[in-house]
C-alpha cells in the first residue's frame, strides 16, 4: 500500500481539512468518528484505503494526517465538532501567539519556535505507513501561518524526504475576498519556496473561486462555499488514488503526466457539477454536458489568461455513472477544442480516466487537472499587486523587523517574475 500523509496548515488549510475530511469519511463509507457505519463494508469495497487511512483499535480508520496552526480557533472548532473522536490527537499541532498574517514571523519568528514538533509529529505519521508515496499540503498563501509556516514546512519536507513526491494545494489571494493587505507579499515568497520544493501546486485562486461559486451557486458566497469547492476537486483529485482505476494511481504519475518543464509544475482544477454545501438529493447531468461544463474554461480554479495560452498537458477523471464509449466520443471532441503548445504531440497528451465511485449526493462528476501556460498571469497579477505596495516601502518594515529584509522580499519578487516569464515562453 503506497501511503500519503496529509498536512494542512494554517487557518485556510484547516477549514479545507474540516471539509475534506467529511466528504472523504462519507465515500468511504465511514461514519465522523472513524468507524465503519452500519451495513457498510468499507474495508473489502476500497481496496485502497489505507493510502489515506490508518486502521486502529477495535476497527477504526484515523486520517493520515496532521493539523497546524499558530492560531488554534479552527482546530478547536474541529475537535468540538462531529469529527471530534476521528483525529489522533498527537498529530494536531496549536500554537499561540499567532503569525499575524506576516509570512516573516510564520517562517522565522514563530515558525522556528515550532518547526522541530511539527517534523516530530510529521515523522511518527511516516513510520506508521510502510510504503509512503508522499505528502498533500492544504494551506493559503496569503495567511501569515499557511503561508510563512507551510513555506518552512515545505523546506524542511524536501530536506528530510527528497525522493518522496510533495503535492500543495495553494489558495492564492484575491482583492475581492481578502483579509489582508499584505497578502501580495505573503503570496509572493510562498510561490518561490513552492517553486523550488514541491513537485507540484494546484493552484486555488481565490478570484476564479469567488467567480465559480457566484455563479453556480447563485447568491454572494462565503468562506464555507469556497471551502466546500476545494474539498469536491480534492475529493476528486485523490479518487483515483483511493479507489481502484485506470488513471495516475500514485503521486509519481501525476509529476510525469502534468509536469513538462522542471519548476512549471503550477496546475488549475475543474470539477462538474457544481452544488452548495448540505444541498439536498442527487446532482445528475447527461454526460455531453458534463463532459463540457469539466473543461468550460470559466469553471477552473485559477483566473488564468486563456486567450494568450496554450495547454501543455492535463487529465480528466470522470466517476460515478458513466459509460466508455460516451466517454471516448465526448472527449474526443472536447480534444480538438483545446489549443496545445505546437512543439507537442497533436491533441497533446490528455489522459482520461474513468471511476465507479462518484461524490456523495452526484450521480457522476468529472475533474479535469490541466497546466496552461495561462497561468502565468495569476503571478503577473500577484506581483502587480506586490510592486505597487514595495516601491512605496509600505508595510516592509514588519518584514524586516521580523527577519526578512527588501533584499529577500525582492529576491522573491524576481523569482515569481521569471516563473511567469517561464510560462510565457512555453506557449
Amino acid at each position: 500500500m503506497r501511503e500519503i500523509v496529509s498536512i494542512h496548515v494554517g487557518q485556510c488549510g484547516n477549514q479545507i481539512a474540516d471539509r475534506y475530511w467529511r466528504l472523504i469519511l462519507r465515500e468511504h463509507g465511514l461514519s465522523e468518528n472513524g468507524l465503519p457505519k452500519d451495513g457498510s463494508n468499507a474495508a473489502a469495497s476500497n481496496s485502497n484505503m489505507e493510502v489515506f487511512f490508518h486502521r486502529v483499535r477495535d476497527g477504526k480508520y484515523t486520517p493520515r494526517a496532521v493539523l497546524v496552526d499558530l492560531e488554534p480557533g479552527v482546530i478547536h472548532r474541529i475537535e468540538s465538532g462531529e469529527m471530534a473522536q476521528l483525529f489522533d490527537e498527537s498529530s494536531i499541532i496549536r500554537k499561540i501567539p499567532g503569525a499575524a498574517n506576516n509570512w516573516a514571523r510564520g517562517y522565522n519568528v514563530e515558525g522556528e519556535r515550532v518547526i522541530d514538533q511539527i517534523m516530530n509529529v510529521i515523522d511518527a505519521a511516516v513510520e506508521k505507513t510502510k510504503a509512503l508515496q508522499g505528502f498533500l499540503l492544504t494551506h493559503s498563501l496569503g495567511g501569515g501561518s499557511g503561508s510563512g509556516l507551510g513555506s518552512l514546512i515545505l523546506e524542511r519536507l524536501r530536506q528530510a524526504y527528497p525522493k518522496k513526491k510533495i503535492f500543495t494545494f495553494s489558495v492564492a489571494p484575491s482583492p475581492l475576498i481578502s483579509d489582508s493587505a499584505v497578502e501580495p507579499y505573503n503570496a509572493v515568497l510562498t510561490l518561490q519556496r513552492i517553486r523550488d520544493n514541491a513537485d507540484a501546486a494546484v493552484l486555488l485562486d481565490n478570484e476564479a473561486l469567488f467567480r465559480i461559486a457566484k455563479s453556480k451557486l447563485h447568491r454572494s458566497p462565503n468562506y464555507m462555499d469556497l471551502n466546500h469547492i476545494v474539498a469536491l476537486i480534492m475529493s476528486s483529485v485523490t479518487a483515483s488514488l483511493r479507489f481502484p482505476g485506470k488513471l495516475n494511481t500514485d503521486l509519481g504519475e501525476f509529476v510525469t503526466n502534468l509536469v513538462p518543464f522542471p519548476g512549471n509544475h503550477f496546475l488549475t482544477a475543474s470539477f462538474a457539477p457544481m452544488r452548495g454545501p448540505g444541498s439536498e438529493g442527487q446532482v445528475r447531468l447527461n454526460f455531453p454536458d458534463l463532459a463540457r461544463e469539466t473543461f468550460a474554461q470559466d469553471n477552473f480554479t485559477a483566473a488564468i489568461d486563456w486567450a494568450n495560452g496554450v495547454y501543455l498537458s492535463g487529465c480528466a477523471l470522470f466517476r460515478g455513472d458513466v459509460r466508455a464509449k460516451e466517454v471516448d466520443e465526448n472527449m474526443a471532441a472536447i480534444r480538438k477544442t483545446m489549443n496545445y503548445a505546437s512543439y507537442l504531440p497533436q491533441q497533446g497528451g490528455l489522459k482520461i480516466g474513468t471511476a465507479d465511485t462518484a461524490p456523495e449526493g452526484f450521480a457522476s462528476s468529472g475533474l479535469a487537472l490541466v497546466n496552461h501556460t495561462g497561468i502565468a498571469a495569476v503571478f503577473e497579477r500577484l506581483i502587480a499587486q506586490f510592486d505597487i505596495m514595495f516601491d512605496n516601502h509600505a508595510y516592509t518594515h514588519w518584514y524586516e523587523g521580523a527577519g526578512v529584509s527588501r533584499d529577500k522580499m525582492a529576491e522573491a519578487r524576481h523569482c515569481v517574475a521569471e516563473l511567469a516569464k517561464s510560462y510565457r515562453d512555453a506557449s
